[in-house]
């Protein structure tokens, strides 16, 4: 969680002390449960919650826009210019600082994700079985968080006073119908153009390569001429 968030609001519920520093991570019980607490810095990289048969993970970890675009330059082995900080300044992230800046968010869900039991693998490969709850207010991110996920089990917990927020953007709204709708046949992309009301054509070279598809188990044909080529978004097959 974030630690603001513990330290401003949950020092009461969880009986820690008003003031004075915390050291993390916490262990306690409650609800006949324990519960290991710590921020999503601390617990990166952390063995501590191995043996966690859940993570609950509480608000996507906010960094400012110039971390981002500090990343992209960082990677891309530019230099990082004055004016690529401005922008940082500027309203919104677009294109590349975007794309990255969610690539972040995604990340870090994943890493917190992975200190629990999903951290133990066996010989054959597999994980231990566990459950992740994600509280977050961007559904997009959270259905390509999904998306990472083969064959997990999705599912929304409604809770008092709290409406689900649905995906909004165009390309999360494809995914959110590839996972709701997964098949082990071909999807015409036809049907998604009925279901969601726009057409994908426009989407093209989003859609071909994309990697998120990929991990449902899929790939965006695109279509051509003539009857029966059609786009069509294609079961991967599995050897």
């Amino acid at each position: 969680m974030p630690k603001q968030v513990l330290v401003g609001c949950l020092r009461n519920y969880f009986n820690l002390a008003s003031r004075g520093e915390i050291q993390y991570p916490i262990t306690i019980n409650k609800h006949g449960k324990q519960i290991n607490i710590s921020h999503h810095a601390r617990s990166v990289g952390s063995n501590n919650f191995k043996d966690c048969d859940a993570v609950i993970y509480l608000w996507d970890n906010y960094l400012p826009q110039a971390v981002a675009i500090q990343r992209f330059h960082t990677l891309a082995d530019e230099e990082i210019t004055d004016e690529a900080l401005e922008q940082a300044n500027g309203g919104h992230l677009v294109g590349n600082y975007k794309r990255i800046r969610e690539a972040q968010y995604i990340d870090n869900m994943m890493q917190q994700i992975g200190r629990g039991r999903i951290r133990n693998i066996d010989e054959a490969a597999l994980t231990d079985k566990m459950t992740a709850y994600i509280l977050t207010d961007n559904a997009d991110r959270f259905v390509r968080l999904a998306a990472q996920y083969t064959d997990c089990t999705r599912d929304s917990l409604p809770y008092k006073n709290n409406e689900l927020v649905t995906p909004v953007g165009r390309i999360a709204r494809i995914l959110d119908y590839l996972q709701r709708h997964k098949s082990e046949k071909d999807i015409p992309a036809s049907e998604l153009e009925e279901a969601l009301g726009f057409q994908l054509r426009r989407y093209n070279s989003q859609l071909s390569n994309d990697w998120d598809i990929m991990m449902l188990g899929y790939e965006y044909v695109a279509g051509g001429r003539g009857r029966g080529n059609s786009a069509t978004f294609r079961r991967i097959r599995k050897n």
